[in-house]
């Protein structure tokens, strides 16, 4: 509803560790040791050496792009030339600066989608390739890459949007273990604090101790409530009540269930995440057997995917027609 869904994904992708170590292991298999090509083509050669004025290699440009896409099922990629195409520089494009336009034909650059109604002299239009616009003396056009999902026409979703509760869930059971640390493992409970003070002793006395005796958020928090002296003095003293707390397995089930929601939705494998159970460290031919299923689905369908835009500019805007490229993968254990 506030136009900020792609700064909702990349929040996400920060918060789960489990998710995260999923996404980067996809992104480094995926991405490969760099491409095979006709190193004798002296023109696609220098291109694949350096792919832009910032002297980032095709590999580097394409690595990001890759790891947007995974990350949110979107990704874009510029071109730049002049008039008379005697260059081609191509550059990644952070994908939560990005929103389509109107239309469905352009592209909209912003650093900053949640201020655009105060600040739109920062937006910038690009057509989407083939076509081309003169912008500051220069060519420009941006790729949309973007992962098909029915009903979506202007955008795609990634591949693990199902499970984006089970990510929320390996997030929260980490921040629970954080607070139960931060409160050395004692329960929440009632402190019933006796004693003839006044309201804003007391008001003082609740705020120091919750300050150092309860987490973060309202995990571990404490009810406390005060209780004033009876006749002549006297007094029972003050009495910490804890709650019982026999939680502790379900919250370790909704982690494990979390963890492998996450791997099926993100049509990955374990043993390639860095994910092992107890007892259950696996081996090196389950190692090799997973990777080789991956690189036959996951991984081949994705670097085709890239292949098949870079060739097409690569013939269009550079004129090479007889040019080929491949990506250089190799598996985690050699053979």
């Amino acid at each position: 509803s506030d136009n900020l869904f792609p700064q909702a994904i990349s929040a996400i992708n920060r918060q789960s560790a489990i998710h995260r170590g999923i996404l980067n292991n996809k992104v480094i298999y995926t991405t490969g040791w760099g491409f095979t090509f006709d190193e004798t083509n002296k023109t696609l050669d220098a291109f694949v050496k350096k792919a832009n004025n910032k002297d980032e290699t095709l590999r580097s440009v394409v690595r990001k792009i890759i790891t947007d896409k995974l990350h949110s099922g979107n990704a874009f990629l510029e071109l730049v030339t002049d008039a008379k195409k005697s260059f081609l520089n191509i550059f990644h494009k952070d994908y939560t600066t990005a929103r389509v336009g109107k239309g469905g034909d352009t592209i909209k650059l912003h650093s900053n989608w949640a201020s655009i109604l105060t600040n739109r002299k920062e937006l910038v239009t690009i057509p989407l390739y083939p076509e081309f616009r003169e912008i500051d003396g220069q060519q420009r056009s941006i790729y949309h890459f973007k992962s098909y999902e029915p009903e979506y026409t202007n955008y795609g979703l990634p591949s693990w949007f199902a499970a984006m509760d089970s990510a929320g869930i390996c997030y929260k059971t980490n921040k629970w273990n954080i607070s139960r640390l931060d409160n050395s493992f004692i329960s929440s409970g009632v402190f019933l604090i006796e004693g003839n003070i006044s309201k804003v002793d007391a008001d003082k006395l609740v705020k120091d101790l919750k300050a150092q005796y309860t987490g973060e958020g309202k995990q571990g928090k404490i009810l406390f409530m005060t209780k004033q002296l009876g006749d002549a003095g006297k007094t029972s003293g003050s009495v910490f009540t804890p709650f019982s707390n026999v939680s502790d397995a379900d919250w370790t089930n909704l982690h494990k269930q979390s963890t492998s929601d996450l791997i099926i939705a993100h049509n990955w494998f374990r043993s390639l995440s860095g994910i092992a159970e107890p007892g259950q460290l696996g081996n090196s031919q389950q190692i090799r057997n997973e990777y080789q299923l991956a690189l036959n689905t996951v991984i081949t369908d994705e670097q085709e995917g890239i292949l098949e835009v870079l060739l097409k500019i690569i013939k269009s805007e550079m004129k090479i027609d007889d040019s080929f490229l491949k990506f250089v993968n190799k598996p985690p254990l050699s053979l």
